[in-house]
């Protein structure tokens, strides 16, 4: 399993990624949510199309720096290289969708994602590893994700990463898929970020990714306080922002588990004013990724990597 997650990875995102993502939020206690899910009319009203379309918006950029390109002049510092990154976030991401529409990925993906809205438990354990599955790079056993309890971290975990785009892959090296079929991935975040912004130095690794996160939607309202009735201070579509790790911490050490749809994400604009995003709009450039598969002809998520 972990030489097929370096695979898939490999292309796109640096290794050091996958135990880095604040590895600290993950706790295995995947069953003690506290509340339901509360949905803020002011900041679903937002959320991106989840209808199945491709994409035509190629994901390049003229503008993208090219590292240790031979010159003349003197390699630029790492500060410098971080700099020139950082300029390009003012752009907007794109995130393609590839599957295409009337697939049977798409008809299983529209499938799932109702599912998960339902919290349909019979319809998600028919897709699921019968024993376990690695998630974030731990093997977690089935049983210790209690789909009964519909608050729990997992169900909130799918239900945001089945919210943007996917792109296929081959299934080489990966002996429980059936012959001659292919991989989904589900979302394409990582993959589109590390695209956009090519990391920097190794002395920098994973911090790069860990500084930022990806506000995906259209019209996404930044506020100043965690609270839905606070003052908006800025409104973006996907949009690349720095994260207040040092508020992040600390929020992490008060609560523990970080929900991946309810709470909110402390961020800084590029003015240094202080601000807070939905989480459900909120993606790390290292969050967790859905792979899916077919065995033995039916459609399963093989295991989630990343996780953030």
């Amino acid at each position: 399993m972990k030489t097929y997650y370096l695979i898939i990875i490999g292309t796109f995102f640096i290794s050091a990624l996958a135990g880095a993502s604040l590895a600290t939020i993950w706790r295995h206690n995947l069953s003690q949510e506290k509340s339901p899910i509360e949905e803020s009319p002011l900041e679903t009203q937002s959320l991106p199309e989840t209808k199945d379309h491709t994409s035509t918006v190629a994901a390049t950029n003229p503008a993208q720096v090219k590292p240790n390109q031979a010159t003349n002049e003197a390699k630029p510092s790492l500060e410098a290289q971080k700099e020139q990154l950082d300029q390009l976030l003012a752009q907007s991401l794109d995130l393609p969708d590839e599957v295409k529409p009337g697939s049977g990925f798409a008809q299983f993906r529209q499938r799932l994602r109702q599912a998960v809205q339902q919290r349909d438990v019979q319809f998600l354990t028919s897709i699921l590893p019968p024993e376990q599955m690695e998630i974030s790079g731990k093997v977690i056993p089935m049983a210790s994700l209690n789909l009964k309890d519909t608050n729990n971290y997992f169900w909130g975990l799918l239900e945001k990463t089945l919210q943007v785009g996917c792109f296929p892959l081959t299934n080489e090296g990966h002996p429980q898929v059936d012959p001659n079929t292919g991989i989904w991935v589900c979302n394409n975040v990582a993959r589109e970020f590390a695209r956009r912004y090519p990391y920097p130095e190794k002395q920098l690794g994973s911090e790069y990714a860990l500084d930022y996160v990806v506000v995906v939607g259209k019209n996404i309202n930044l506020r100043s306080q965690p609270d839905t009735k606070s003052k908006v201070i800025d409104s973006v579509s996907n949009q690349v922002i720095k994260v207040n790790r040092r508020v992040l911490a600390q929020q992490a050490q008060k609560d523990g588990n970080l929900d991946p749809i309810r709470g909110w994400t402390p961020v800084i604009l590029p003015d240094n004013q202080q601000g807070n995003v939905y989480n459900r709009f909120a993606y790390s450039p290292v969050a967790n990724r859905a792979v899916f598969g077919k065995v033995n002809g039916k459609w399963q998520l093989l295991y989630m990597p990343g996780g953030s």
